[in-house]
């Protein structure tokens, strides 16, 4: 619809097909916590929708690897968050890189994360990036990254194909 545009009336039928054409598109978030909620998911999500697995402060990496992968035996899209300023090390990115990649994970979003003093190589979604670019080690096809490289703002998101190539996309979720 336009901006500024008066909505078109419909029947009752007709608005439940547009919010089930709306949804089919959609995606979903979930937390480590809930993972319970898995079986309601599979149940009433159509196969292959979109859940992003976000990590808060109690969750571990391995927890969102592992429900993500989840997710995707279960016919869904599991997108893990990777929060770059906990991973401790290069290799425990590089293990939950091939976890994803052998359950075949195909989209993650990296954000820079809470902490303000990483724990370690990485203290950036960008850093993130730049590591898996070279290594060329990402299993994702698509990479959402809110950068903290503009202007300090890490709500603008970047999305790097293959973790190769960056292109700059709306921020629709402001």
């Amino acid at each position: 619809m336009e901006p500024g545009a008066a909505p078109v009336p419909c029947d009752r039928a007709s608005l439940k097909t547009r919010i089930v054409e709306l949804m089919r598109q959609a995606s979903t978030e979930i937390t480590v916590g809930d993972k319970h909620l898995l079986p309601a998911l599979t149940a009433n999500l159509p196969a292959g929708s979109g859940v992003h697995v976000a990590r808060t402060p109690k969750a571990t990496g391995d927890q969102v690897v592992q429900l993500s992968l989840r997710m995707q035996q279960c016919g869904l899209r599991g997108a893990p968050h990777i929060v770059a300023r906990p991973i401790s090390t290069q290799s425990a990115l590089q293990s939950a890189l091939r976890d994803m990649k052998r359950g075949g994970v195909e989209q993650s979003l990296l954000v820079a994360g809470d902490l303000e003093q990483p724990l370690g190589p990485f203290a950036s979604a960008l850093e993130t990036a730049s590591a898996l670019a070279v290594r060329s080690a990402s299993p994702a096809r698509s990479v959402s990254i809110p950068p903290s490289f503009m202007n300090g703002d890490d709500r603008s998101p970047v999305t790097a194909y293959g973790c190769r190539s960056m292109s700059a996309s709306p921020d629709r979720h402001r």
